[in-house]
């Protein structure tokens, strides 16, 4: 075989950036390629969901509570605490974190749940309040939920006395409801 016969049967050879760049293009999956119907599509569909409430969840006592995950800055097992004298019941200590002092408040004795912990691990959830850093100790951490806007409604009236003032809201699931905490409140 001559190398012009060869030189006809092989494509040209493309840089592995070249055949990159060419699969990341979205448009080039859609007919005809319209770049402009795909870009108002992902407009629309970033909208529907920037609205959505990011919601961390967690268990205290068997019962389900959300925060929302702005306030959240990290989620940490059982911490060593040193415990402060005169303080509060629900005041668990003040744990080091990275070299910062963080209170820890326990939420069941705050909220004034019995403990049914039965030997598990605490969860530490560190949160931020208009007054700094705090860390909430919870009995487990669930899902990051994003709710729509509209399942969420104000706490209702009859709600439990003890609950009432960390109350910012509630969510309706599917399976259950949601009660939505006011952090500062609760640092308070």
């Amino acid at each position: 075989m001559s190398p012009e016969e060869l030189a006809k049967r092989t494509e040209p050879v493309r840089s592995r950036r070249e055949k990159t760049e060419r699969r990341k293009d979205p448009a080039a999956d859609y007919p005809g390629g319209d770049r402009r119907r795909l870009d108002r599509r992902d407009r629309v569909a970033d909208r529907r969901t920037e609205n959505n409430l990011m919601l961390a969840t967690f268990y205290l006592s068997g019962h389900f509570f959300g925060i929302f995950v702005n306030q959240v800055q990290e989620i940490l097992l059982s911490q060593k605490m040193t415990p402060v004298p005169l303080m509060a019941e629900y005041f668990r200590g003040l744990m080091n974190l990275r070299g910062q002092i963080v209170p820890a408040i326990d939420l069941r004795k705050r909220m004034k749940f019995e403990d049914s912990r039965n030997g598990s691990q605490d969860v530490n959830l560190i949160v931020n309040s208009k007054d700094g850093l705090f860390s909430f100790v919870v009995d487990r951490v669930g899902d990051v939920l994003e709710v729509d806007p509209d399942y969420y409604e104000p706490p209702p009236m009859n709600i439990d006395s003890r609950l009432a003032p960390y109350v910012k809201g509630v969510c309706k699931l599917k399976t259950q409801l949601l009660i939505v905490l006011n952090v500062d409140a609760l640092v308070g």
